[in-house]
């Protein structure tokens, strides 16, 4: 008889373990895909921020020569 009931205490320790498991396992699916969408949100912002630095760079040196010339322009209307 006392038999029995350890066997059926430790079945429904085995199972209650099992649900834990599981539930973690879950947990931890969910985090890796909401750090996988983090992720890639940031990579998107990095990229997009590249590229607009690149623009930027280019604007910049657009700019420069743009000052030079006019620099060499006034220099020869003088």
């Amino acid at each position: 008889m006392v038999s029995v009931g350890l066997l059926s205490i430790a079945v429904s320790l085995s199972v209650k373990c099992y649900q834990v498991v599981e539930e973690n396992l879950k947990l931890q699916e969910e985090k890796i895909l909401d750090r996988t969408t983090y992720t890639n949100d940031l990579s998107e912002i990095i990229f997009r921020f590249d590229a607009e630095v690149r623009k930027n760079k280019e604007l910049v040196d657009k700019q420069v020569q743009l000052e030079n010339e006019l620099v060499k322009v006034r220099k020869k209307s003088s």
